[in-house]
This record gives structure tokens, sequence and C-alpha cells, in this order.
């Protein structure tokens, strides 16, 4: 059978037709291409791309910008997120493998080290970055996992400047505390050199012993006083142990008085028998950041802050209502409620108060219940908040109920005399005061006793003195030479010398920079004789006679 003319010219019409279309779609799949490729490229959001094996096969430019490569095709191909040592160090191979198993991974704040980038890619910026990272799955045709891809947000600025923030709170709080502190301490000094000064006069042995008890005991009272300020401007050890919380509160008074105006009365009203397993420093925050509030919520009208304690039998219903860890065991948790009689918060107001840097007041204090919060969180405890416009505002911190007793209070022994092997110390301190002190303990047990002001007339010392010092006793904050720089001029001396470092901050932050390097030993101030002579029977072993 004839086609016929016009048959053919229809068919013709239908096939141009038909390339017409095509063409448009491509011309559309081409302009798709160009901007989803703009998008990727020009996106604030840095972007990285991963196959099915987890090497990178694409990188925007803010990705490249963000690790700082002169150029991004030289990862691609080589730099597997799932092999690389460093990134599987730092936890953030685990994340992308939870995202290849076909997960969508968010997290809101993960630190990351490129620093590995500096010699196999030519890193050029900061090494470190806190990222909000949102990792998940590329999926083929069939469902399956042919990649994944990873899109960061670089906050770190964000988070230094809330510890920027934090620091600057901490140190405007310190100063509300300075002048109630030095009352205090000047109670405490009237009591320590009236027992010392009476001691001197006494006769009798019996009644010069209770005396000096004393005198130890207000001592130890004004060094608890010190390790509370320390602990709070940030300078704390984070030690989990029991802790009686009632027995906190009420070693709290003396502190929480110190920030409280004329016009608000404290409440102390404690259950006993409250113990968790905390770290009593980070409590000391929590309660200390809620009286701050609840002292701004009362104004400059008088009111009544009332710290209390006890335990309750939390059900799962009880805690639903609760802010806190997400997973919430029902049981038995100790609680410390603080109440004020202030302004109290609406529905509004209530919801936000646990938000960074959220206030009523120009001069709130941006991250106290944030950080409350946190803290609460991490020793899986929550918070419950009850409040009324006018009719003031009450928080509970819950904290799991804890197994066994509080560590008991220090008793004050008297020391007996050890007799040991007669040896030679240098004392280096720039304190005239505490090297006389020390200096007649180590007379006391039998040793000879060399004395510097700072570290450069200790360095001296020891390279001139004929005969062997078998311990240095180093101060860490001194004039002209530190105890830092002292420490390395002694073991470029000798490298066997023993220095038993002393300071007034934690063991852990003041050592930390002498990990690896031979330090013999540490010992916190202050510290009674008694100390002393532990630390020398751990260093010279099995010489006690």
């Amino acid at each position: 059978m004839r086609t016929m003319p016009g048959e053919e010219r229809s068919e013709v019409e239908v096939l141009r037709a038909r390339v017409a279309e095509l063409e448009a779609q491509l011309a559309r799949e081409r302009e798709h291409a160009a901007l989803s490729q703009q998008l990727v490229e020009r996106a604030p959001i840095a972007i990285q791309c991963y196959d099915a094996d987890g090497y990178t096969n694409l990188m925007n430019g803010a990705m490249q910008r963000l690790i700082g490569l002169p150029d991004r095709e030289s990862v691609y191909g080589r730099f597997n997120v799932l092999e690389d040592e460093q990134m599987r160090a730092q936890g953030i191979s685990a994340l992308f493998e939870r995202a290849y198993s076909g997960e969508l991974v968010e997290v809101p704040e993960v630190k990351v080290d490129f620093a590995g980038f500096d010699e196999g890619y030519g890193h050029q910026q900061r090494a470190t970055h806190w990222l909000h990272e949102v990792i998940f799955p590329l999926m083929d045709d069939g469902g399956g996992v042919q990649g994944t891809a990873c899109f960061m947000w670089d906050v770190t600025r964000r988070r230094e400047t809330e510890e920027a923030l934090l620091a600057a709170q901490r140190h405007q709080h310190l100063a509300l505390l300075a002048g109630g502190v030095a009352h205090d301490f000047n109670n405490l000094l009237t009591v320590i050199l009236g027992l010392a000064s009476l001691g001197l006069l006494e006769t009798d042995r019996a009644r010069m012993q209770r005396c000096f008890e004393d005198l130890q005991h207000a001592a130890e009272q004004a060094s608890t006083l010190t390790r509370q300020l320390l602990a709070y401007a940030g300078k704390g050890r984070f030690v989990v142990r029991p802790v009686d919380v009632a027995q906190m509160v009420r070693d709290m008074r003396r502190l929480l008085g110190v920030i409280l105006p004329s016009n608000v009365a404290l409440r102390i009203d404690v259950e006993e028998g409250g113990v968790v397993n905390a770290d009593e420093t980070q409590l000391h925050q929590t309660v200390m950041n809620v009286v701050r509030n609840a002292i701004e919520a009362i104004g400059d009208e008088p009111g009544t802050v009332t710290v209390a304690t006890s335990t309750v039998d939390a059900d799962d219903s009880y805690l639903a209502t609760a802010l806190g860890a997400n997973e919430l065991v029902a049981g038995r948790y100790v609680c410390v409620e603080i109440s004020d009689t202030g302004c109290g918060m609406d529905d509004e107001t209530l919801g936000n108060i646990f938000d960074p840097f959220f206030t009523r007041k120009d001069r709130g204090h941006g991250l106290g219940l944030s950080a409350t919060l946190g803290i609460v969180r991490s020793h899986g405890g929550a918070i419950r908040v009850y409040s009324e416009l006018g009719r003031g505002t009450t928080i509970k911190i819950l904290l799991p109920a804890g197994e066994g007793d509080a560590a008991e209070p220090k008793t004050l022994p008297v020391d007996p005399v050890p007799v040991l092997r007669k040896r030679r110390v240098l004392v280096v301190d720039d304190e005239p005061m505490i090297v006389n002190v020390v200096q007649q303990i180590f007379n006391t047990l039998g040793w000879d006793v060399l004395t510097a002001s700072n570290g450069a007339e200790a360095v001296a010392k020891y390279d001139a003195h004929d005969e062997h010092i078998d311990l240095v006793l180093l101060d860490m904050t001194m004039p002209v030479m530190g105890g830092a720089e002292a420490f390395r001029e002694l073991r470029r001396i000798d490298p066997g010398v023993r220095v038993l470092l002393t300071s007034g901050y934690n063991e852990q932050d003041t050592t930390s920079r002498f990990a690896g390097k031979g330090l013999a030993g540490f010992l916190q101030k202050p510290y009674r004789a008694s100390a002393v002579v532990e630390k020398l029977k751990q260093l010279f072993p099995a010489e006690e006679e």
C-alpha cells in the first residue's frame, strides 16, 4: 500500500515535534543542572559528597574555604571519610557509617580537626572547627545507598562568643562576690590570728593543743572558701563522687549570703539523707545560677529566696513534664528546690528561660539557666519549673539518688612527727611567710633546707651547690622566673632532678603542661605538714626509721 504525500508530511511533522520537545527538555535539564551546580557552588553552607566506598567526589567552594584547600581536586578519589585514621579517632567516621546504613544524622555541634590535611592536601587555614553537621544517604533508583552527602555550618565563632560571654559573666559574678568574701575572710583571719597569738601565750599543753586544733580548723574553713571561689571561676577539677546534697546546701549558706542584696532574705530547709553521684563544683554552679535568677526576679522589693532539699519517688507521668535527659527512668530522685517570692513568669517567658542568651532584663545573665540545664542533663537529671505572674517561681532540680554514703568530713588529727632519713631540699617561693613555715616543717623532719625567692635564684643555687639536692619544692607562680620555666632549666642542668610542684590552683590545670616531662608530684596550697610527709614517703619509700 502506498503512503499518500499528506501522510508523509504528517509523520515528518510528528518527528520534528518530538525532536523539538526533546531538545526543549534537554535545554531545561541543562538549565536545571546549571542552576543546581550554581546553587551547590555558591551556597554559604559547606557541602561535601562521598561515593559508595567513602571517597570524596564533590566539594563546593564553601567547603574548600572552610578547610583551606588551594585545590579541591586534590581530595577527589583520595580522601576516604570511612578509613581516614584522624576522622575515625574523632568519631566522624562513625557518623558517616550510620548515614551509609540509610540513616539521616544531625549533630548540632561536633569538633572537627582538619590538621591532617596539612601535609597531604596543602591545608592553609585554622585546623579546628566546631560544625553543625547534617549527613544523609544518597539513593540510587533501586533504593540502594550510592553515597552520602554532608551539609556543614561553621559554628566556631558562635561557640567562641558563647565561651567569651560565659567568662565575662563569671568575672562579673566574681566581682559581686569579692566584697562579701573579703568580709568572711577577715572574720576567719581574726580567728586565726587570735588563736595563734593565744597559743603563743598559753602554757598549759592540753589547752595549747586545743588552741592549735581550732586554729587548724579555721584555716581549713578559709581553704574551703577559696576552693569554692576557684571552682566558680572555672579553675576547679571535675570529680564525680557521692555528694550529700543537704550538707552541700548548708555549706553554701555563706557563699549564697554574699550575693544576696539587703532586701532579700535567705531560707535554708534541708532534708537529711539525699546522696547523689555528681561533681560537687557543678552542683554549686547550678544552685548559684538559679538563686541569682531568683534575686533578679525579686528586684528591689522585699522578698525571700528558699533553698530546700528532699527526696522524691518520681514516676513516668511526673518525669514526663520535666526538662532533662532523653530517657529519664522512674525511681528515687534527690530534689534541690529553689523558690522565690518574685514577679513570676507568663507562659511565653516560661517557654524561653532555658534558651541561651534569653533574658527579660538588660542586666540579665544570658547563659545561667541554659548552663544549669546542661549540667543537670549531664548528670542524668531533670528540671521542673512552676511559676505564676505575681506569685513567684519554683525551680526543682531532680538528680538520680546515688548509692552509698557521701565522703566523710575531714578530720583534724594531731600529726606525729616521723623520723625520716636526713636529706636536702630547695624550697622556692616568693612569699617569705610560706618559705618560713615550710622551712620549719622540713627542719622538724631533720632535713637541710635551702631557700630561693624566684625561679632564677633557684636555678642558680641548684647549679652552684656542691652537694646533691634531693628535692626541689617549686611554686608555680613567681616573679622574675616562674615555675614552668624554672622546671625546664632545672631539667636541663639535671635530667634526674626531683621537683615537687606547688600551687593554689588545682592539680589538673597546673600539671597538664608537665605531662610526660618527669614531674615528681604536686602539692596543692594550702597544705598541712602531714601532706608534706605523705609526699616524702611516696617519693622516698622505705626510708622511715
